[in-house]
């Protein structure tokens, strides 16, 4: 049977990757993916664009 989404976010939820989006975690130890999001909930445009450093530079200066 399928996974619900409520049932695939619950599992993300609990993932390692979830634990790297808490405060005191830098950015450069963060996973890409979760600078992706972070960018993307900052409204920061083209940020699939940008390397890892301009990436980090980009989410500091917000």
């Amino acid at each position: 049977m399928a996974q619900t989404t409520h049932q695939t976010n619950q599992a993300a939820s609990r993932s390692p990757r979830s634990k790297a989006q808490q405060a005191g975690v830098r950015l450069e130890d963060r996973p890409q993916v979760d600078l992706y999001e972070l960018a993307q909930q900052l409204g920061i445009g083209g940020y699939s664009e940008l390397s890892r450093a301009e990436l980090i530079e980009a989410i500091r200066r917000r």
